[in-house]
């Protein structure tokens, strides 16, 4: 019995989804992971990096990975892309606040911290093909079912 109302409550939360739902299902979770990241940076953020760029600039890295983060989620669930065109260019620009202090702290610090830019790259990269794939649509184009 237990099974049977998950499998129909995965079923039903799957078909709120819109279509793509593959691809939406994608950016919504990775939108969720930049609203953690951004929440996580606001309540503790990383000594290496506040130290180096100071509380105020972290505070701001925060929000903006928060706010972005909202934004894009609530605009790919709704399906209003001029919302998460904003939240992929505020995602885009805390990504961009992370890596550049990661940079900078490879050069003047010791140790390798290039797996760490890339990675952030390789995350900001998603965003920046979503944000290529939305550009200049004001909402979605299909009907809804």
């Amino acid at each position: 019995m237990v099974c049977k109302f998950w499998r129909w409550l995965v079923a039903h939360v799957w078909r709120l989804i819109p279509e793509p739902r593959a691809v939406t299902a994608v950016m919504l979770v990775a939108w969720g992971v930049v609203i953690g990241v951004g929440t996580l940076v606001l309540l503790d953020p990383p000594r290496s990096i506040s130290g180096e760029v100071g509380s105020v600039l972290s505070l701001v890295w925060g929000i903006v990975l928060t706010v972005g983060g909202a934004l894009g989620a609530l605009g790919c669930a709704i399906r209003f892309w001029w919302l998460e065109r904003a939240g992929a260019f505020l995602t885009i620009a805390g990504l961009l606040i992370y890596l550049s202090t990661i940079v900078h702290l490879h050069v003047v610090e010791e140790g390798n911290r290039l797996v760490q830019a890339f990675t952030v790259f390789g995350f900001m990269l998603l965003f920046l093909t979503r944000l290529l794939r939305i550009w200049g649509l004001h909402a979605d184009p299909r009907p809804r079912r």
